[in-house]
């Protein structure tokens, strides 16, 4: 029973959470355990668990008199996520390419390169290959207060790269800067491949906050479909 709870836990933790991340779940939206027991036909314990689990992650946020909703995030959530995940990727970088195991981190990076470039077309696909590209980093650090660290806080920053990321251009861009960094690390520069690491986490700002805006305009004009003249 209790590996049967587990694992009920753990499938309305992921749907849930693909569901915010890909925005099918609104920022703002109610969700309440009745809901998601109609929906899954289970008993509140795992329901309850995967709520706790959500919210840890900053994916849902509960409120006195208001109930569980969905987070929303903001400019500043933005101005202070994207420098910071900034820094942690280089940091991991830089520890994963000065460590015994560079070799394994320029062929892992290759092949993943590749792969997303295959892939450029199937958003599902390349959203996670684009990921996966920083991932390695922390994954051949082998530091994990520094993993810790970063997953702590990419959860809420993939809200923000899969609004983006649904844009050609900003896919090439991405693309292009990933390559930048595998071809510093190729010739062995790591400090060079830091400082990409870096403006290429800055370049995801700018594109994040264009996105993020452009939603705002579109929703702005849903919830305000006759002033069309404002602007």
């Amino acid at each position: 029973m209790p590996g049967t709870i587990k694992t009920v836990t753990e499938q309305i933790y992921q749907e849930i959470r693909n569901e915010i991340l890909t925005q099918s779940l609104r920022a703002g939206e109610k969700i309440t355990i009745k809901m998601l027991h109609d929906r899954y036909g289970v008993s509140s314990s795992p329901i309850r668990e995967a709520l706790v689990r959500l919210q840890q992650d900053g994916l849902i946020e509960y409120k006195p008199n208001v109930g569980m909703r969905v987070v929303q995030l903001t400019v500043n959530d933005l101005k202070e996520l994207f420098p910071l995940m900034a820094e942690l990727d280089a940091i991991s970088l830089r520890f994963a390419a000065s460590s015994d195991r560079a070799d394994r981190l320029v062929e892992e990076l290759t092949e993943i390169q590749q792969q997303t470039e295959a892939a450029f077309y199937d958003e599902a696909n390349w959203d996670r290959l684009s990921d996966e590209f920083h991932l390695k980093f922390y994954e051949i650090a082998g530091n994990s207060r520094l993993s810790s660290a970063a997953k702590r806080f990419r959860t809420q920053f993939t809200i923000f790269t899969n609004i983006y990321q649904k844009d050609e251009k900003n896919r090439r861009s991405i693309l292009a800067e990933h390559q930048a960094v595998l071809d510093a690390l190729k010739e062995g520069n790591i400090a060079e491949a830091e400082v990409r690491m870096r403006n290429h986490g800055y370049s995801a700002e700018r594109m994040a906050m264009e996105a993020f805006n452009e939603q705002a305009r579109e929703q702005q004009g849903e919830s305000c479909p006759n002033n069309s003249t404002q602007g």
